[in-house]
């Protein structure tokens, strides 16, 4: 390809093994080819001593204490620089990004480079892998995407030590394909897909215990209002379905608007379908969602609700996982659907 540099072929670490077209002059491990930037061979760049881009996790993190045991013994328990690769999988909202950002954030230190990438589309994964060869090589951010995808695989699979993350996974074979060419490091990928992992090691996450989402809901709310009275909190979680993301949501509805957990199921039980309790919780468990927009508590994306009892929510209710069970304030018995407006006055 005139005018450009990728590396190909089967390299060994340490080697100059590239295609290139034009004037080619080769200094060490540096190709420098004319009308091109020059490009160091991945093979031979160092790690550098950051962690790339992973997301802060909230000050509001509660439990998880045995799956992040679990993950730290899956990776402790690899031997000779094999790779290690393990997919944590469970519910929307229910907190695999979060973990996946704690564990790295707690065992970072232990390895040469940790990088994270939404990887929710082949062209998302693309485009990470990409990001990685810039960061290690400044000198290819001229380069096409493809070709710098190239460099971030040769970079990874010659060198240890690394942890990767791939967060939001759809399904397995969308990563199937660097899996195969990466055989070294650790690989931790988040999905709401629990099958399909073949030769992958899992870590299922449930919803948190009652206790632990009682004291994520009072850490959220007294973050911002450290007198609140959480007299109902308990209730409240489980009306949640101690759904991580719908607590954190609920949380910060009751702070910004400064009621207690009491008026705000109060506030439900006016205004809700007729679902049992029962069914409440099994759709909550059961919801699908997708981000939209940012959490006003973390920083975190929010969901929408796409489904449930009374069919579809397009909306950002205050707390989405009840969105199905609302009816509307008119007192008639009205589909989410239809339904125009939350919270009603009190």
């Amino acid at each position: 390809m005139p005018g450009g540099v990728s590396q190909a072929g089967g390299a060994s670490h340490g080697s100059n093994l590239l295609q290139a077209g034009g004037d080619v002059t080769v200094v060490g491990d540096v190709i420098a080819v004319a009308g091109a930037p020059v490009v160091p061979v991945m093979e031979s760049v160092p790690a550098v001593s950051w962690v790339g881009r992973v997301p802060v996790v909230p000050g509001s993190f509660v439990g998880r204490g045995a799956e992040l045991a679990r993950l730290d013994a899956v990776v402790a328990g690899s031997s000779g620089g094999r790779a290690v690769v393990v997919a944590v999988h469970g519910l929307g909202g229910v907190g695999k990004s979060t973990l996946a950002a704690r564990f790295a954030e707690v065992q970072g230190a232990r390895f040469s480079l940790v990088w994270w990438i939404t990887a929710d589309s082949p062209a998302a994964l693309e485009v990470g892998v990409a990001d990685l060869a810039t960061a290690l090589a400044p000198q290819s951010a001229v380069l096409p995407v493809e070709q710098r995808v190239e460099l971030g695989v040769r970079w990874l699979a010659a060198h240890e030590d690394w942890l990767l993350v791939l967060d939001n996974v759809t399904a397995p074979g969308e990563v199937a394909g660097l899996l195969e060419r990466v055989r070294t490091g650790t690989v931790v990928i988040t999905s709401r897909r629990g099958s399909g992992w073949r030769g992958v090691q899992t870590v299922r996450l449930d919803v948190l215990p009652a206790d632990e989402a009682v004291d994520l809901l009072a850490r959220i709310v007294r973050s911002e209002w450290p007198g609140a009275d959480l007299a109902g909190g308990d209730r409240l979680c489980a009306e949640l379905g101690w759904l991580p993301l719908a607590v954190e949501q609920a949380g910060a509805y009751l702070a910004q608007n400064r009621i207690t957990p009491t008026t705000y199921l109060d506030l439900l039980a006016r205004s809700r379908c007729g679902c049992s309790p029962r069914r409440r919780r099994a759709v909550t468990r059961s919801a699908r969602w997708r981000g939209s927009g940012t959490s006003p508590s973390t920083g975190w994306p929010t969901p929408r609700w796409r489904g449930g009892c009374c069919g579809s929510w397009r909306g950002t209710p205050p707390t989405a996982s009840l969105a199905p069970c609302r009816q509307g304030w008119s007192g008639n018995r009205i589909c989410p659907r239809r339904w125009a407006g939350w919270p009603p006055t009190t």
